[in-house]
């Protein structure tokens, strides 16, 4: 009798620690079976449903950090020492506008845009949704020699060229409407900053030059 209640208490101790085993390995699995995100946010997408086995690394829910957003932006590798960790700048999408902190630099190149990841912290929100794109605005200098020439002034050539009508002057006050193809350099609210064939002193017609043509005579008018 004492053999066998042994017996039976060395199984149900077995028992006892195979139910242990059990529990242990379903903690484990509710352990697994929760996500814990990162922040506080709010979820925008789910890419499985309830009960699908998911592999490691496979993404399952997309969320929207709530709070201070970020702006990711590609920047030329030209203008690295451009930009400064704690500094401002411009950025915009659309019609909406605000400035940006630079929070960090990734030093990595990314090797489909060959550009530099910036990230900047938006303060104050003008209204950005997440995941829109957005332009960051740098200032860049060139030194370029070439003339300014007012917007009205110019007129569109061949081969995606440009051009502006110039008086070639005669005797008296008499000239002549000469085309010069010019190259765009800058682009202003009413004015444009070009280069190409044209010389010191040249008069270029600054207004209505589709009332003209190459090879027009004209009067020169000085005013008063």
């Amino acid at each position: 009798t004492l053999d066998a209640v042994r017996a039976e208490r060395d199984g149900l101790a077995a028992r006892i620690t195979q139910i242990d085993a059990a529990l242990k390995a379903s903690t484990k699995d509710l352990e697994d079976s929760e996500l814990t995100a990162p922040f506080e946010g709010e979820i925008v997408r789910r890419y499985v449903d309830e009960g699908a086995i998911v592999q490691p690394g496979a993404p399952v829910f997309r969320l929207n950090e709530s709070g201070v957003l970020e702006a990711r932006i590609g920047v030329p590798t030209r203008f690295r020492n451009r930009i400064e960790v704690g500094a401002e700048y411009d950025i915009s999408a659309g019609s909406l506008e605000t400035t940006g902190v630079v929070t960090s630099i990734v030093s990595d190149v990314n090797t489909q845009t060959r550009t530099l990841t910036v990230i900047l912290e938006v303060r104050d929100d003008p209204g950005f949704v997440a995941r829109d794109l957005v332009r960051l605005s740098l200032t860049e200098t060139q030194r370029e020699t070439g003339v300014w020439v007012p917007a009205q002034s110019l007129n569109e050539s061949l081969r995606g060229l440009w051009s502006v009508f110039v008086v070639k002057p005669e005797a008296g006050d008499e000239g002549m409407i000469v085309r010069k193809d010019v190259e765009i350099l800058h682009i202003e609210e009413d004015r444009v900053y070009v280069r190409g064939t044209l010389e010191d002193g040249d008069l270029v017609v600054r207004s209505s030059a589709f009332r003209f043509t190459p090879g027009q005579r004209v009067r020169i008018v000085e005013d008063a």
